[in-house]
């Protein structure tokens, strides 16, 4: 699967799980980046090869090694 479409699967089920629409500008303010960054990563004109290398370690994991490493991502970045 192409990073674009990784973007734009995660982007809907997010929106899914939260039953409603988010918007990409909304999206990016979540994450801490610009409108504009975002678009283009959901578009495919921009392909960060960081975001691509991290993909390329954590399918070196197994399921739960990856759910694990995400959530304790999210815990120290909220304690900050």
């Amino acid at each position: 699967m192409s990073l674009d479409k990784v973007y734009r699967k995660i982007h809907r089920l997010v929106s899914d799980n939260e039953d409603k629409d988010i918007s990409q500008k909304e999206m990016s303010e979540r994450i801490g980046c610009s409108l504009d960054t975002y678009s283009a990563h959901y578009r495919g004109s921009n392909k960060p090869k960081a975001a691509a290398q991290l993909l390329e370690l954590l399918n070196m994991l197994d399921n739960d090694q990856i759910v694990m490493t995400v959530r304790t991502y999210k815990e120290e970045d909220l304690k900050d």
